[in-house]
């Protein structure tokens, strides 16, 4: 059985001489013919297909008319198995192409030798080599290796481009346990590097050497293989030498790297910058010609600092924009993520502390107001949660101080106090202060019955204007008490809404913490203590509120829902409610309704 070359023009494919090849050597013809260069680049359109399947289609390549550099860079595109495959001609399938090591990774056909046990000979199968000669295109010395499998085989690689070149390799085995995965080392496998420059190949079997005339041999090696392919796409298998699982994985193909570089008719870059001929190819401004390393020609690069497709019109970008892009982009998606990350917090902490259900909560309470407080107001009322503004932590969160009230200095009863300015906020302070210069516990309770007169009168505790008797709320307010002439301080809501009970109480508790002597004033849990008992009281289902008893006091009556003190920041001392009890402390700030 021999061989036989097929010429077309200047492209020639080794093939078997059983003829039934072919047509596969005339459909590989278009893949590597000659180029019939233009005179000038042609700039692809925008128009032009830029991947086929998973392929993307660089340029100088491309799909379609006018789309690829020149003839030898033309891509087809096609469907087989409903899947887009791009071909170099119609034949060859393109894997994937490199701009920056000028490289492309295409399937290869192996080339095969077979014991026939019908006839009882060796029988050759497959394409047996390639000319790729007057083309743009060398195979790769660095990616590829002459790669040789089967039992008793010999097989040669040599090229014709007048250097002679021609070299073996032998692979030999006499029983399946000499055979190890992995291993390409002459037992069932061997390799061979190539030379650099190689434009042509063929590969042949040794028919004197390759018998398989021993029976224990062809029970278990019937086939050999020899075809130059991509080194790291292969890894021997034992499989391979029983079986023809080497030939059928890839449908008789496996992958091999071709080097590209633009070969119309220039050698080196330094004839090709003159562009003599107008088909200097590195048409992008930040680009540069680096001369071919395998073969004539040349390759265009993108500068330092710059990216992209160097043969393109400004197709090199500047990695630092592109940089900056990046980063731009990545932190606008971290700022997205924090911001979902935070709503996801928020929502989890509402849930965690009551929710729904505390909304309801606090429309069935009677009594009890409850504020609900932005973010914004939060920062602001604690001077963006400055650490000097902390009075306690634990439990599910930390407690803030967001005004003074009263004065902003306690100190034991025991230890004297001499200080040149006392931090207080005017009408709130314990007069007795005065004379003493000592805060103590009863001086909150001064300041916390300011707090009241403000809840049932609706005024300031000091005015600049008006008579001189009514400029301090609290003397004011002492000196109706001793008149029992509250009324004329009551605000109008007050009057309107709360029960006698309810204002009595609180008023006579008022007038205790305005005590002038400090030692006459309730302790604050006194003052809790009642204030939660009258609470309960004007909840109680007993208590009716009539226009009767409102008389003498008040000109009206209502339910008791309207007295509502909501605590916004607290320290020290407890005001009992139900069995529990709240901190309130009158030097801090509390809304009040």
């Amino acid at each position: 059985m021999g061989w036989c070359s097929v010429y077309l023009d200047s492209f020639m494919w080794v093939v078997p001489s059983t003829g039934k090849t072919m047509r596969d050597a005339e459909r590989l013809r278009a893949s590597y013919g000659l180029a019939q260069h233009a005179p000038a680049i042609a700039i692809p359109s925008s128009e032009c297909q830029r991947q086929c399947g998973n392929v993307e289609i660089h340029y100088p390549f491309g799909i379609g008319d006018n789309c690829s550099l020149e003839r030898d860079f033309a891509v087809s595109c096609e469907v087989e198995d409903g899947i887009s495959k791009p071909f170099i001609g119609d034949h060859f399938e393109l894997l994937n192409i490199s701009l920056t090591e000028s490289t492309i990774r295409v399937l290869n056909f192996i080339a095969s030798y077979c014991y026939n046990p019908s006839t009882g000979n060796m029988e050759p199968g497959g394409v047996a080599g390639l000319d790729a000669s007057d083309s743009p295109y060398r195979f790769s010395d660095v990616h590829n290796k002459f790669t040789v499998i089967g039992c008793n085989t010999l097989a040669y690689i040599s090229s014709s481009n007048n250097t002679g070149y021609q070299s073996g390799c032998v692979s030999t085995c006499s029983r399946m346990s000499d055979l190890t995965d992995g291993s390409c080392s002459g037992m069932g496998c061997c390799q061979t590097e190539i030379p650099k420059g190689m434009d042509y190949y063929s590969a042949d079997f040794e028919r004197g050497f390759n018998t398989n005339m021993s029976r224990i041999i062809s029970r278990f090696s019937r086939c050999s293989y020899a075809v130059l392919m991509e080194a790291a796409a292969f890894n021997f298998s034992t499989a391979y030498i029983t079986t023809t699982k080497f030939n059928d994985t890839g449908a008789g193909r496996v992958p091999m790297v071709i080097d590209w570089a633009i070969r119309n008719g220039t050698a080196s870059c330094e004839v090709a910058k003159r562009n003599e001929t107008g088909t200097y190819a590195c048409l992008s401004s930040n680009s540069e010609c680096v001369d071919s390393v395998n073969g004539p020609g040349y390759v265009c690069n993108c500068s330092h600092g710059y990216q992209g497709n160097a043969y393109l019109p400004d197709g090199c970008k500047g990695l630092i924009v592109a940089f900056f892009i990046l980063i731009i982009f990545s932190f606008s998606g971290y700022l997205i993520f924090q911001k979902k990350k935070l709503n996801k917090v928020k929502q989890e902490y509402f849930s965690q502390h009551g929710g729904l259900l505390l909304f309801e909560k606090m429309k069935s309470e009677r009594g009890i107001s409850f504020t609900v407080f932005t973010e914004a107001e939060l920062i602001y009322a604690t001077d963006n949660y400055d650490k000097s503004r902390i009075i306690g932590k634990g439990g599910n969160g930390t407690v803030y101080k967001v005004a003074d009230f009263g004065a902003s200095i306690l100190a034991p009863s025991d230890e004297g106090q001499y200080v040149t300015m006392v931090q207080g906020t005017c009408g709130y302070l314990d007069p007795e202060y005065m004379q003493t210069c000592q805060l103590t516990d009863k001086s909150d309770v001064y300041s916390f019955g300011v707090i009241l007169l403000e809840v049932l009168t609706g005024q300031v505790p000091l005015k600049l204007d008006g008579p001189e008797t009514q400029r301090s709320l609290s003397s004011h307010f002492l000196f109706a008490m001793k008149e029992n002439n509250l009324n004329v301080l009551l605000s109008s809501e007050v009057k309107g809404q709360e029960s006698s009970e309810m204002i009595r109480g609180l008023a006579e508790l008022a007038k205790q913490c305005l005590d002038m002597c400090g030692i006459n004033r309730p302790t604050m849990k006194e003052v809790a203590d009642e204030i939660s008992r009258l609470r309960k009281l004007s909840l109680h289902p007993w208590v009716q509120v009539t226009d009767t008893e409102s008389e003498g006091l008040l000109d009206g009556a209502a339910s008791t829902t309207g007295f509502e003190i909501d605590v916004a920041t607290t320290t020290g001392y407890p005001m009992q409610e139900g069995d529990k009890y709240v901190p309130m402390d009158p030097r801090n700030f509390y809304y009040a309704r």
